[in-house]
Protein backbone atom coordinates (compact mmCIF):
# COMPACT_ATOMS: atom_id res chain seq x y z
CA UNK A 1 0.00 0.00 0.00
CA UNK A 2 1.46 3.21 -0.83
CA UNK A 3 -1.29 6.01 -0.08
CA UNK A 4 -3.75 6.33 2.56
CA UNK A 5 -6.67 8.53 2.44
CA UNK A 6 -8.98 9.28 5.62
CA UNK A 7 -11.25 11.92 6.88
CA UNK A 8 -9.80 11.95 10.07
CA UNK A 9 -8.43 14.95 10.79
CA UNK A 10 -5.74 14.53 13.34
CA UNK A 11 -4.82 10.92 11.55
CA UNK A 12 -4.03 13.42 8.94
CA UNK A 13 -1.50 15.04 10.00
CA UNK A 14 0.69 11.71 10.00
CA UNK A 15 3.46 11.57 7.68
CA UNK A 16 2.09 9.83 4.02
CA UNK A 17 -1.47 10.23 4.80
CA UNK A 18 -3.83 12.13 2.81
CA UNK A 19 -6.66 13.93 3.06
CA UNK A 20 -10.08 12.83 1.73
CA UNK A 21 -13.31 14.90 2.42
CA UNK A 22 -16.77 12.83 2.24
CA UNK A 23 -19.60 14.83 1.69
CA UNK A 24 -23.17 14.66 3.45
CA UNK A 25 -26.47 15.58 3.22
CA UNK A 26 -26.22 19.06 3.55
CA UNK A 27 -23.95 19.54 0.32
CA UNK A 28 -26.04 17.30 -1.85
CA UNK A 29 -30.17 18.01 -0.89
CA UNK A 30 -31.90 20.90 0.44
CA UNK A 31 -32.99 21.52 3.51
CA UNK A 32 -36.89 22.03 3.06
CA UNK A 33 -36.67 24.13 6.80
CA UNK A 34 -33.55 24.76 7.23
CA UNK A 35 -33.65 22.09 10.35
CA UNK A 36 -31.90 19.33 8.66
CA UNK A 37 -35.46 18.18 7.02
CA UNK A 38 -33.67 17.29 3.92
CA UNK A 39 -35.64 16.73 0.63
CA UNK A 40 -34.12 13.35 -0.81
CA UNK A 41 -36.40 12.67 -3.72
CA UNK A 42 -33.47 13.95 -6.10
CA UNK A 43 -30.63 15.94 -5.65
CA UNK A 44 -30.40 19.60 -5.10
CA UNK A 45 -28.06 21.79 -7.88
CA UNK A 46 -28.19 24.68 -5.58
CA UNK A 47 -26.80 22.70 -2.50
CA UNK A 48 -24.38 20.98 -4.82
CA UNK A 49 -22.87 24.02 -6.74
CA UNK A 50 -22.99 26.20 -3.37
CA UNK A 51 -20.81 23.36 -1.73
CA UNK A 52 -18.80 22.61 -4.69
CA UNK A 53 -17.89 26.15 -5.54
CA UNK A 54 -17.24 26.93 -1.87
CA UNK A 55 -14.75 24.09 -1.84
CA UNK A 56 -12.54 24.90 -4.27
CA UNK A 57 -8.82 24.21 -3.48
CA UNK A 58 -9.92 23.49 -0.04
CA UNK A 59 -10.95 19.66 -0.76
CA UNK A 60 -8.66 18.02 -3.53
CA UNK A 61 -10.13 14.53 -2.79
CA UNK A 62 -13.78 13.95 -1.95
CA UNK A 63 -15.96 10.74 -1.81
CA UNK A 64 -19.06 11.68 -2.70
CA UNK A 65 -21.69 9.98 -0.34
CA UNK A 66 -25.32 9.41 -1.58
CA UNK A 67 -27.15 6.45 -0.68
CA UNK A 68 -30.54 7.16 -0.73
CA UNK A 69 -31.36 6.07 -4.41
CA UNK A 70 -32.77 2.50 -4.94
CA UNK A 71 -30.04 1.15 -7.57
CA UNK A 72 -32.83 -1.90 -7.53
CA UNK A 73 -36.06 -0.66 -7.81
CA UNK A 74 -35.49 2.35 -9.80
CA UNK A 75 -32.79 2.79 -11.44
CA UNK A 76 -33.19 4.91 -14.24
CA UNK A 77 -34.02 7.30 -11.11
CA UNK A 78 -30.94 6.76 -9.20
CA UNK A 79 -28.72 6.77 -11.56
CA UNK A 80 -29.58 10.37 -13.37
CA UNK A 81 -29.27 11.69 -9.93
CA UNK A 82 -26.07 10.36 -9.27
CA UNK A 83 -24.51 11.15 -12.40
CA UNK A 84 -26.20 14.69 -12.05
CA UNK A 85 -24.34 14.74 -8.76
CA UNK A 86 -20.61 13.74 -10.14
CA UNK A 87 -20.93 16.04 -13.05
CA UNK A 88 -21.74 19.08 -10.82
CA UNK A 89 -19.12 18.46 -8.21
CA UNK A 90 -16.98 17.83 -11.12
CA UNK A 91 -16.97 20.85 -13.27
CA UNK A 92 -16.93 23.38 -10.38
CA UNK A 93 -13.79 21.82 -9.80
CA UNK A 94 -12.15 19.60 -12.65
CA UNK A 95 -8.86 19.35 -10.95
CA UNK A 96 -11.34 18.02 -8.05
CA UNK A 97 -10.76 13.87 -7.80
CA UNK A 98 -13.63 12.36 -6.88
CA UNK A 99 -15.21 9.38 -6.14
CA UNK A 100 -18.99 7.59 -5.29
CA UNK A 101 -18.84 5.50 -2.22
CA UNK A 102 -20.17 1.69 -2.48
CA UNK A 103 -22.02 1.81 -5.39
CA UNK A 104 -19.55 0.36 -7.53
CA UNK A 105 -19.78 -1.92 -7.68
CA UNK A 106 -22.49 -2.68 -5.86
CA UNK A 107 -21.53 -4.46 -2.11
CA UNK A 108 -22.77 -7.60 -2.09
CA UNK A 109 -21.89 -10.37 0.83
CA UNK A 110 -24.13 -13.35 0.05
CA UNK A 111 -23.52 -13.99 -3.53
CA UNK A 112 -20.24 -13.49 -3.34
CA UNK A 113 -19.13 -15.70 -0.18
CA UNK A 114 -21.80 -18.57 -0.79
CA UNK A 115 -20.97 -19.71 -3.76
CA UNK A 116 -17.01 -19.68 -2.48
CA UNK A 117 -17.35 -21.30 0.72
CA UNK A 118 -20.07 -24.14 -0.41
CA UNK A 119 -18.81 -27.27 -1.08
CA UNK A 120 -20.22 -29.61 -3.72
CA UNK A 121 -20.36 -32.21 -1.59
CA UNK A 122 -22.42 -30.70 0.83
CA UNK A 123 -25.00 -29.11 -2.16
CA UNK A 124 -26.63 -30.36 -4.98
CA UNK A 125 -25.91 -29.74 -8.22
CA UNK A 126 -28.90 -27.56 -8.56
CA UNK A 127 -28.09 -25.14 -5.64
CA UNK A 128 -24.48 -24.69 -6.55
CA UNK A 129 -26.18 -23.91 -10.38
CA UNK A 130 -28.55 -21.38 -8.45
CA UNK A 131 -25.85 -19.97 -6.26
CA UNK A 132 -23.87 -19.60 -9.65
CA UNK A 133 -26.67 -17.91 -11.24
CA UNK A 134 -26.98 -15.20 -8.24
CA UNK A 135 -23.08 -14.47 -8.83
CA UNK A 136 -23.39 -13.72 -12.32
CA UNK A 137 -26.53 -11.67 -11.69
CA UNK A 138 -24.28 -9.95 -9.64
CA UNK A 139 -21.78 -8.91 -12.18
CA UNK A 140 -23.78 -7.95 -14.59
CA UNK A 141 -25.51 -5.44 -12.83
CA UNK A 142 -22.03 -4.59 -11.90
CA UNK A 143 -21.65 -4.43 -15.81
CA UNK A 144 -24.85 -2.11 -16.05
CA UNK A 145 -23.31 0.53 -12.67
CA UNK A 146 -20.07 0.87 -14.82
CA UNK A 147 -21.33 1.44 -17.92
CA UNK A 148 -23.34 4.29 -16.04
CA UNK A 149 -21.36 5.53 -13.62
CA UNK A 150 -17.28 4.79 -13.62
CA UNK A 151 -17.21 7.77 -16.15
CA UNK A 152 -18.22 9.89 -13.58
CA UNK A 153 -15.30 9.29 -11.43
CA UNK A 154 -11.55 9.46 -11.11
CA UNK A 155 -11.43 6.13 -8.77
CA UNK A 156 -13.59 3.60 -7.77
CA UNK A 157 -14.50 2.70 -4.02
CA UNK A 158 -15.72 -0.30 -3.35
CA UNK A 159 -16.98 -0.46 0.21
CA UNK A 160 -15.89 -3.61 2.36
CA UNK A 161 -16.14 -2.81 6.02
CA UNK A 162 -17.27 -6.07 8.45
CA UNK A 163 -20.42 -6.58 8.73
CA UNK A 164 -20.47 -8.47 12.02
CA UNK A 165 -18.06 -10.39 14.04
CA UNK A 166 -19.95 -13.42 13.94
CA UNK A 167 -18.83 -13.81 9.50
CA UNK A 168 -15.12 -12.59 10.83
CA UNK A 169 -14.18 -15.79 9.36
CA UNK A 170 -15.48 -15.16 5.88
CA UNK A 171 -14.30 -11.47 5.60
CA UNK A 172 -11.65 -12.13 3.32
CA UNK A 173 -13.52 -13.78 0.68
CA UNK A 174 -15.90 -11.66 0.86
CA UNK A 175 -13.85 -8.74 0.27
CA UNK A 176 -11.34 -10.28 -2.65
CA UNK A 177 -14.64 -11.07 -4.26
CA UNK A 178 -15.54 -7.08 -4.14
CA UNK A 179 -12.31 -5.83 -4.61
CA UNK A 180 -11.84 -8.24 -7.67
CA UNK A 181 -15.17 -6.48 -9.00
CA UNK A 182 -13.88 -3.27 -8.47
CA UNK A 183 -10.86 -3.87 -10.48
CA UNK A 184 -12.94 -5.65 -13.29
CA UNK A 185 -15.20 -2.85 -13.57
CA UNK A 186 -12.55 0.34 -13.13
CA UNK A 187 -12.16 1.00 -16.69
CA UNK A 188 -8.28 0.92 -15.52
CA UNK A 189 -9.24 3.58 -12.92
CA UNK A 190 -7.98 3.43 -9.36
CA UNK A 191 -9.54 1.17 -6.67
CA UNK A 192 -9.49 2.81 -3.76
CA UNK A 193 -11.78 0.36 -1.18
CA UNK A 194 -13.19 2.03 2.51
CA UNK A 195 -13.16 0.15 5.42
CA UNK A 196 -12.58 1.10 8.71
CA UNK A 197 -12.46 -1.03 12.33
CA UNK A 198 -15.82 -0.80 13.56
CA UNK A 199 -18.83 -3.82 12.16
CA UNK A 200 -21.33 -1.92 10.21
CA UNK A 201 -23.84 -4.00 12.06
CA UNK A 202 -23.48 -1.45 15.07
CA UNK A 203 -22.00 -4.21 16.96
CA UNK A 204 -18.77 -2.41 18.24
CA UNK A 205 -15.10 -2.66 16.99
CA UNK A 206 -12.76 -5.59 15.74
CA UNK A 207 -10.83 -6.43 17.99
CA UNK A 208 -7.20 -5.15 16.85
CA UNK A 209 -5.83 -8.44 16.05
CA UNK A 210 -8.57 -8.60 13.35
CA UNK A 211 -8.07 -5.32 12.17
CA UNK A 212 -4.46 -5.86 11.63
CA UNK A 213 -5.64 -9.20 9.45
CA UNK A 214 -7.90 -6.99 7.55
CA UNK A 215 -5.59 -4.29 6.65
CA UNK A 216 -2.72 -6.44 6.16
CA UNK A 217 -4.49 -8.13 3.30
CA UNK A 218 -5.98 -4.73 1.53
CA UNK A 219 -2.41 -3.64 1.48
CA UNK A 220 -1.15 -6.48 -0.26
CA UNK A 221 -4.03 -6.90 -2.56
CA UNK A 222 -2.87 -7.16 -6.42
CA UNK A 223 -3.81 -4.07 -8.70
CA UNK A 224 -4.97 -1.92 -5.19
CA UNK A 225 -2.15 0.57 -3.97
CA UNK A 226 -4.64 3.45 -2.19
CA UNK A 227 -7.24 2.80 0.53
CA UNK A 228 -9.37 4.76 2.45
CA UNK A 229 -9.52 4.69 6.64
CA UNK A 230 -12.83 5.54 7.24
CA UNK A 231 -12.12 7.24 10.67
CA UNK A 232 -14.72 9.96 11.13
CA UNK A 233 -13.98 12.70 14.15
CA UNK A 234 -15.47 11.64 17.31
CA UNK A 235 -16.00 8.16 16.77
CA UNK A 236 -14.51 5.63 19.17
CA UNK A 237 -12.54 3.10 16.95
CA UNK A 238 -10.25 0.57 18.16
CA UNK A 239 -7.48 1.52 19.95
CA UNK A 240 -4.54 1.29 17.98
CA UNK A 241 -6.35 1.33 15.05
CA UNK A 242 -4.00 3.66 13.17
CA UNK A 243 -1.08 2.20 13.72
CA UNK A 244 -1.61 -0.99 11.28
CA UNK A 245 -2.81 1.94 8.32
CA UNK A 246 0.64 3.32 8.61
CA UNK A 247 2.31 -0.06 8.97
CA UNK A 248 0.71 -0.71 5.47
CA UNK A 249 2.23 2.14 3.56
CA UNK A 250 5.71 0.54 4.34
Amino acid sequence: MTTIYTDNTQFQKQPGVKPLYITGHWEVFDDTTGQGNYDLSHVSNVAIDRAATAYVGLHPTMLIDIEVFDLFLDYNNAVYNLQNALRRWKSADPQRTIGLYASVPERNYWDAVMLHVVRSETWSASEMAQRRKGYAAWQTRNDRLARDLVPFVDFVCPSIYAFTPTEDHHWTIYAEANLLEALRISQGKPVWPIHWSSYHDGSGNATLPVWIRMVEFLATFPGVDSMIAYAPDGVVLTDGWERPVLAAMS
